[in-house]
C-alpha cells in the first residue's frame, strides 16, 4: 500500500468517479484506475462498485475510509501546526482545558502570564476527558487543566484547587428563599443532570442522592455545566454544579447558593514528565493560582487553593 494509492482512494471518495480522482490530483484518468486498482488487490477487497463511470462505495470502502479521512485530518494537523510555527517564531505554550475552566479561569491566568510573558505565543484548545492523560502524555498539550485524575506514566500532576459545588436555582424559584440548600431540597425537583464526561470520572453528586434516599425529577442532562446554567436561567430546572461558570450566569436570572453538606471536587494541572519548556508551565501554574486568588470561584473563598 503506498501513499499515492491512498490519496487516489480518497480523492475519488471526494469526487464519486475516476475522472474526477484523476483531476484533483492532477494526474491522468488510467494512471488513477491503476492506482485504485492496485490499492483493491493490495487490500484484498473491492472498495468501490463501477457503474456507467460512477463509483460507489461498498461497505468495507466505507469503513476504510473512516480510517483514512481520520488520517487525512491528523495530516491536516501535522500542516497546520507548521504553519504555526513558520509564523509563531519563538516560544509557545499550548494549554488544555476543561471547557468551563478554558472559558472562566484560564482567560484570567492568560492575562497575568502575558504582563510577564508578552512574548510567549499562547494556544489554548478545549480538553475531552477521556483523551485528557494521552494529549499530556503524547506531548499534544505543555499544561492540561482538568479534575484530578488517577496517575498515568508520563504525567505529573499539580494540586490547583479543592472547590464547593453550588446549588443554581432560577431566580423567584421557592428555594432562592432559604440561605442555604439542604440535600433533601433536592428530591423531586426538577433536576439538570451533569453526565460523566468519561468512564473515569466521578459523579459526587449522584453518591450522595443515593446514600440520602434523595430522588430528583431528572429532566435533562448535559456534559456541560455551562449548558446547564443555562437551562437554570430559562427556568426549567435547578442543579448542583461546579462554581467556576456560576458568577457567568448569576446576572441572567441564576440564583446561587450554598450547599450544606458540601459536594467538593478536586481539580489539578497535568504537565509531561519530560516537559519542552518547564519555565514557562511554572510561571503559567502561578498566574492560575494568582487568578484563582484574585476571583475565587461562586461562593468559594481563596482557601480552595491546594499544593
Amino acid at each position: 500500500m503506498r501513499f499515492r494509492q491512498i490519496e487516489a482512494f480518497r480523492a475519488a471518495m471526494l469526487t464519486g468517479s475516476v475522472t474526477g480522482a484523476a483531476s484533483l490530483l492532477q494526474i491522468t484518468q488510467p494512471s488513477a484506475s491503476r492506482l485504485l486498482a492496485d490499492l483493491e488487490d493490495s487490500l484484498e477487497f473491492k472498495l468501490f462498485h463501477r457503474t456507467g463511470g460512477r463509483l460507489s462505495p461498498t461497505q468495507e470502502g466505507l469503513q476504510f475510509y473512516a480510517a483514512v479521512d481520520h488520517a487525512f485530518v491528523g495530516l491536516q494537523k501535522l500542516e497546520a501546526a507548521a504553519e504555526r510555527i513558520r509564523e509563531t517564531r519563538g516560544e509557545t505554550l499550548t494549554i488544555c482545558a476543561l471547557p468551563v475552566l478554558a472559558a472562566t479561569l484560564v482567560p484570567a491566568a492568560i492575562r497575568l502570564f502575558q504582563a510577564s510573558h508578552p512574548d510567549v505565543n499562547v494556544t489554548i484548545d478545549i480538553l475531552h476527558p477521556p483523551s485528557t492523560q494521552e494529549v499530556v502524555q503524547s506531548g499534544q498539550a505543555d499544561l492540561a487543566l482538568s479534575q484530578e485524575m488517577s496517575n498515568a506514566p508520563g504525567v505529573e500532576q499539580i494540586a490547583l484547587a479543592e472547590v464547593a459545588f453550588v446549588a443554581a436555582l432560577p431566580a423567584g424559584h421557592p428555594l432562592t428563599a432559604k440561605e442555604q440548600i439542604d440535600l433533601a431540597d433536592f428530591h423531586d425537583q426538577d433536576f439538570i443532570s451533569i453526565l460523566p464526561l468519561g468512564p473515569l470520572s466521578w459523579n459526587r453528586t449522584d453518591e450522595l442522592f443515593r446514600e440520602h434516599g434523595i430522588r430528583p425529577r431528572r429532566r435533562i442532562a448535559t456534559t456541560h455545566s455551562m449548558v446547564a446554567y443555562a437551562m437554570v436561567a430559562q427556568g426549567v430546572g435547578i442543579g448542583l454544579f461546579e462554581p467556576f461558570a456560576a458568577n457567568t450566569y448569576a446576572p441572567h436570572g441564576v440564583v446561587l447558593r450554598p450547599v450544606s453538606t458540601e459536594v467538593r471536587y478536586r481539580y489539578s494541572v497535568l504537565l509531561p514528565t519530560r516537559q519542552r519548556s518547564p519555565h514557562l508551565t511554572a510561571a503559567f501554574t502561578d498566574c492560575l493560582r494568582q487568578a484563582l486568588r484574585e476571583a475565587p470561584p461562586a461562593l468559594n473563598s481563596p482557601d480552595c487553593l491546594t499544593g
